[in-house]
């Protein structure tokens, strides 16, 4: 998206704040249903719409978006989906027995 919109001399910064504040809103406007759980995580889709004034509109949110691949697009973006969240939600790696040692 980044790239197309940049070769339409559309500027990706300020519209990628845009749609990051209709993100947080959104989750902040539900913060209070969302139940926290700390030995798991819930990815969420997000479906925004940008019209021709490049204002943003929320569509909708998917609790459980789909990640099967039926195309090539859905391969590039999934597996991407997939790496980055792997990535974020396993945290660095580190040695068990060093923190025990260190703990004890």
């Amino acid at each position: 998206l980044e790239k197309r919109l940049k070769e339409m001399n559309i500027e990706w910064d300020p519209l990628w704040t845009k749609i990051n504040q209709v993100v947080l809103k959104t989750l902040y406007a539900v913060q209070g249903q969302v139940v926290a759980s700390p030995n798991s995580f819930e990815l969420f889709g997000f479906d925004v719409l940008i019209d021709t004034n490049l204002k943003c509109w929320l569509i909708e949110v998917n609790a459980s978006p789909s990640l099967s691949r039926e195309n090539q697009l859905d391969y590039r973006i999934k597996d991407a989906v997939v790496r980055d969240t792997i990535r974020l939600a396993a945290g660095p790696s580190f040695d068990r027995d060093a923190l025990a040692a260190a703990l004890a």
